[in-house]
């Protein structure tokens, strides 16, 4: 999915805020993804 920016319209605008809602929330999951693989690794080091 590519955004084109024609310089006339900002992207925040043609975004619905439940679009970015979502993005936050499929952040958030990564991120807290990312830290349990993150301690998994850490606790095979040992």
């Amino acid at each position: 999915q590519v955004f084109q920016y024609d310089g006339k319209s900002s992207l925040s605008k043609d975004i619905p805020t439940l679009e970015i809602k979502k993005l936050q929330e499929q952040n958030a999951n990564l991120r807290a993804a990312i830290a349990q693989m993150r301690k998994e690794m850490e606790s095979l080091d040992e």
